[in-house]
């Protein structure tokens, strides 16, 4: 038989060669296929599924696999070494390796996940080991399935939370572009002082005094629900962040009518967040989904930033803080855990509600239910509690902080791992120290430069007018039926993809696309509102 070498050799199994590498057989010596055919054969094969195949070989298996797999699964063939690779991509029918439900990728996660994403998105992925080969790079392989698992959960949470916040984000969208106050919208700015990033998580009480006696030489940016827990000890924020498309953190803002506080606000947030402060607004679109909505919005000149979902607004304040400039970064506040009976900083909304509830024998009763409600658990090293949508926040700020850690300070003293170096006060007032800024020696942060009032307001116009058009186009070409119907629902993406069945939209059966026609009644209406409130306040 064949031999590469150094490479992997090719042994005399009988009907069909084994494979030999490194002292020792990826195959059984003798009738090398029949195991994988079994296993193939025989194993449970649940539907909407992504069967990753670590290390492929010869392929042994994989006709029997695709035989029985169901119409909404599909097979993700992974290899980590690259002789072994090669071998595979040689030996294996051309015609599996280009079967429409099949992929072969290297087992690196980022190649893993946007392969498994060009298949389709599927309920779970499950491993279905063939050969021996993915003993010789165990920790490749964990880690791709990690990867996979890790997407495949975001994009169901995604999914879930878009059909049940997608219309909102879509209808606050084109309501902010009627309401925003223009005259004050700028591009984002670069900031003069290490930043230090608030959010309301426990931590805040441990760094509030800290922060209190350094104010002047902090660039201080708030997430919203923060702002009452700094006010509250005497510390007024440079910057407040705004993501929350409800009017639930609204009380947030109470006494800040006016203020010239600097606003950082998603276009998904509830218009009312824009109107509460005076000070410099920067306007943030997030990309919730792949709309083509987002792509024609996001070509608006007057959008600060754009930047991808990111769930929490806590990891929101951080990743915009990071594109300020090279300055450092402090975080506190951001712990996503908590002790029982205590999610949030002092003077939070929550918190205080809770207060105003408690009696005599129950103390902030919803607190304690949320620490011991089933989900909660101790994931920390102090023994913190922590759920896995905080999890999930976590890993999210470890990813956009990644980049930057080297000029990131972790200040918070517990809460969930984010893969930086902890830090005390001391270490924080050193970098002040080597940063070198002097009390009040400037502001916070400088702007660079400012929109065209008339040319946004504009831009906001025509955009909204153009909306409108692809509206009507659509109810159009539904009610006639007419050939560009498939092009009409695709360009009205951002008005449909709410829809629990919005995978559907492709097919377009007749209940859904009258439920479509419905909907753009909704659409029309809530768009005229925003270019009527627009043209009212000129």
């Amino acid at each position: 038989m064949r031999s590469g070498g150094s490479g992997p050799v090719l042994t005399d199994g009988g009907r069909t060669p084994s494979v030999k590498w490194r002292g020792g057989f990826l195959y059984a010596p003798r009738d090398p296929d029949a195991v994988p055919r079994r296993i193939a054969l025989e194993a449970p094969l649940p539907a909407c599924t992504l069967f990753v195949l670590p290390s492929p070989l010869l392929g042994y298996g994989l006709p029997e696999l695709l035989e029985r797999l169901s119409a909404d699964s599909a097979v993700l063939l992974v290899e980590a070494e690259s002789e072994l690779e090669a071998l595979a991509r040689e030996r294996i029918p051309r015609e599996l390796l280009s079967h429409p439900r099949v992929r072969f990728v290297s087992a690196t996660p980022e190649a893993a996940v946007l392969a498994a994403r060009s298949l389709g998105r599927f309920r779970k992925a499950a491993e279905l080991v063939l050969s021996r080969g993915r003993s010789l790079a165990a920790s490749a392989y964990d880690a791709v399935m990690a990867a996979l698992d890790a997407d495949s959960q975001t994009w169901w949470r995604n999914r879930a939370t878009m059909a049940r916040m997608g219309r909102l984000w879509t209808r606050n969208l084109l309501d902010n572009l009627g309401r925003l106050p223009y005259d004050r919208l700028r591009p984002l700015p670069s900031a003069a002082r290490p930043i230090l990033v608030a959010g309301a998580g426990p931590s805040l009480d441990r760094s509030a005094p800290w922060i209190l006696a350094r104010r002047k030489r902090l660039a201080v940016l708030a997430v919203d629900t923060a702002l009452p827990c700094l006010r509250s000890r005497g510390i007024e924020p440079d910057a407040v962040v705004v993501l929350e498309g409800q009017a639930h953190n609204l009380r947030d803002f109470a006494g800040s009518s006016g203020n010239a506080i600097r606003l950082f606000g998603d276009l998904s947030s509830h218009p009312a967040g824009f109107r509460h402060v005076g000070g410099p607004v920067h306007a943030v679109l997030t990309r919730w989904e792949e709309l083509a909505l987002l792509d024609r919005a996001g070509e608006l000149p007057f959008i600060a930033s754009r930047l991808p979902p990111l769930g929490s607004v806590g990891v929101f304040a951080a990743s915009l803080a990071s594109r300020l400039g090279p300055v450092p970064l402090i975080l506190t506040g951001l712990d996503f855990a908590f002790w029982p009976g205590r999610t949030h900083a002092a003077g939070a909304p929550a918190l205080r509600t809770e207060e105003a509830r408690q009696s005599r024998v129950r103390r902030r009763p919803a607190q304690w239910s949320i620490a011991y409600g089933g989900r909660s658990r101790p994931n920390t090293r102090n023994g913190e509690l922590s759920d896995p949508l905080l999890a999930a926040y976590a890993a999210t700020l470890q990813r956009e902080l990644a980049p930057v850690s080297g000029r990131v300070l972790d200040l918070r003293g517990g809460g969930l791992e984010l893969g930086l170096a902890r830090a005390d006060f001391r270490d924080a007032d050193e970098l002040l120290e080597a940063f070198g800024t002097e009390n009040g020696s400037s502001g916070a942060f400088e702007d660079r430069g400012s929109y065209d009032y008339a040319a946004s307001r504009r831009q906001a116009g025509a955009f909204l007018e153009a909306e409108l058009g692809f509206v009507h186009g659509l109810r159009a070409s539904l009610r006639d039926g007419r050939p560009g119907v498939e092009a009409a629902v695709a360009s009205c993406d951002g008005y449909w993809a709410h829809f629990a069945d919005s995978h559907r939209a492709e097919a377009l059966p007749q209940d859904f696309g009258n439920r479509l026609l419905v909907e753009t009644f909704y659409w029309e209406d809530r768009i005229e509102r925003a270019l009527a409130f627009l043209a009212s306040t000129r």
